[in-house]
Formats: C-alpha cells, sequence, structure tokens
C-alpha cells in the first residue's frame, strides 16, 4: 500500500492517519443547499472554520439551510474532453457524491496547476466550487493521491485502465454515489499499476461492474464451470490471475457481453478493441 494513501476503511472514512478532511460532515445536495451537521469531535477539532479549512462561503440562509459553494471528495478521473481554448470538462467518478462532469480551467496551458488531477485515470483529493444555477462544478484545488506511474509506462495496461473507466462510466448514471463500484474500480486500477496486465482481468472486472449496476450474470445457468464462475464474481485479483487461460468459455462470456452491450442497453465500448 502506498504510504500516505488511505486505506479502503479511510477511502470511505476519510481516516487518513495524521489528517482530517474539514469538510467531512457537509452534505450538497442536487440544488446546491448543504445541511451544517458536523460530528462533534470534529467540530471541536477545525472550531469555527469551515468546508476545507476556510470560512464558510455563504450566500444565503433560509430556514436553518446555507448555501455552500465549496465542497471536497476522493474522486478517479474517468474521461476528458476539450473545452475552449485553455479548459476540459473532466468525468471525475467520487465517492460520496457519484459521477460529475468538473470543469478544470486553464489546465491545457503550460502553466495550469490542476493538469495532473485531470488526467485519465488518476486518483485525488479534489476541491470543487459550485455557482448557484450551474451544471458543472468547478475544480479550485486539491491533491494528487495517484496516477499509477506502472500502468502509463505500458500501452497494454493504459488500454486496459481506460477500458476499466469506460466500462464503469458507461454504467454509472450521473450524481449516483456507488462506493461499492468505486472500490471495485480503484481496487482494479492497483492491481494493474502493481502487477500489469493477465487473460481474465478484463472480463472479470465487467462482471463485477455489471453485477453492481444491477445487470449481473452471476446466476447465469449454462457457461464455464462453477468455479470459474465464481472466482471471476467474487475471487481477489491474485486469484483471477491464477486461473488459466480457456479460450472456449472466454469466448461464451465475451458473446454475453456482446449481446448486452449492443442488444440490451446500446452501448458501444470504444477501447474494446485495443484489449485482450
Amino acid at each position: 500500500m502506498r504510504t500516505g494513501t488511505p486505506s479502503i476503511e479511510g477511502r470511505r472514512g476519510y481516516a487518513f492517519s495524521g489528517y482530517v478532511r474539514p469538510h467531512r460532515g457537509l452534505t450538497l445536495s442536487h440544488c446546491g443547499v448543504a445541511s451544517l451537521h458536523p460530528p462533534l469531535a470534529l467540530t471541536q477539532a477545525r472550531g469555527s472554520r469551515g468546508p476545507c479549512g476556510r470560512p464558510p462561503d455563504m450566500t444565503n440562509t433560509i430556514s436553518g439551510k446555507i448555501w455552500l459553494m465549496i465542497f471536497c471528495d476522493y474522486g478517479i478521473v474517468l474521461m476528458r474532453r476539450p473545452l475552449r481554448e485553455s479548459d476540459r470538462i473532466v468525468t471525475v467518478f467520487t465517492l460520496e457524491h457519484g459521477k460529475l462532469e468538473v470543469n478544470f480551467k486553464g489546465v491545457r496551458l503550460a502553466k495550469g496547476k490542476l493538469r495532473a488531477l485531470s488526467e485519465a485515470f488518476s486518483w485525488g483529493d479534489y476541491r470543487f466550487y459550485l455557482k448557484k444555477g450551474s451544471n458543472f462544478p468547478v475544480c479550485t484545488g486539491g491533491r494528487t493521491l495517484s496516477v499509477f506511474g506502472g500502468i502509463r509506462q505500458d500501452l497494454d495496461r493504459i488500454y486496459m485502465a481506460q477500458h476499466y473507466c469506460e466500462v464503469v462510466n458507461k454504467l454509472t448514471p450521473a450524481a449516483s454515489p456507488s462506493p461499492e463500484k468505486y472500490d471495485l474500480l480503484l481496487g482494479a486500477l492497483d492491481d494493474l499499476d502493481a502487477c500489469g496486465t493477465a487473460f481474465w482481468l478484463r472480463r472479470a472486472f465487467t462482471l463485477r461492474a455489471l453485477d453492481l449496476a444491477g445487470f449481473g450474470f452471476r446466476e447465469t445457468a449454462t457457461g464455464p464451470e462453477a468455479e470459474l464462475w465464481d472466482t471471476l464474481h467474487a475471487g481477489s485479483w491474485t486469484a483471477v490471475r491464477a486461473l488459466p487461460d480457456d479460450e472456449r468459455a472466454a469466448v461464451f462470456i465475451d458473446g454475453l457481453f456482446s449481446r448486452f452491450f449492443s442488444g440490451q442497453v446500446d452501448i458501444n465500448l470504444r477501447t474494446l478493441p485495443f484489449v485482450k
């Protein structure tokens, strides 16, 4: 495990060793209104400080609720696209707020300070600013937790990581938090970064993502042997890597994916031709 990065429990509970995220307890609703109910210990720790350790930024107070414009969350970049000459719209899959379309201003310039946080399959701790009436939060800061350097050194790993992100992106509606899907993607990227690609990884990841999205094939009556099927759905990534190659079973599973994505939900996975 990387030094200074949170464990699975830390990702969910925001419990860094020696680091407390001061925004915990702030809940942002879809209309941009948040109620301030911080835990007692956290309130005592930060005193009167507001989100992200700064004085609270508010525009109005209505019926005891506060208009908050700044919120923080952990996230993984799923994809990006250019906006105007110097900006990017980045799809960030966050732990507590789900999938967000975020505006990164100026990151395409040579002096862009937040460029690393907007790169594909980067994992970071983000600070967002949401203007009242806007559909896109703006990233105003944060810190990179991992850029998965091992993945970026090998083209096959890059293709696989992009495929993971595309599958999650296509199967996840906007602003729908899914900690289980978040942990699946983060764990798969960690494994890919450390150990590289393997024959069954793509299929195991897709089966698990489909299961979490409510389209699982775990109870399929016919197909591969039960031990292989159970390992692909619930085994560790080490166990998945240890499975022997089986072209016949792989063709069967790929056929399931093809019929589901193209015939049932009309999704075209653009990264599929580049992964094994």
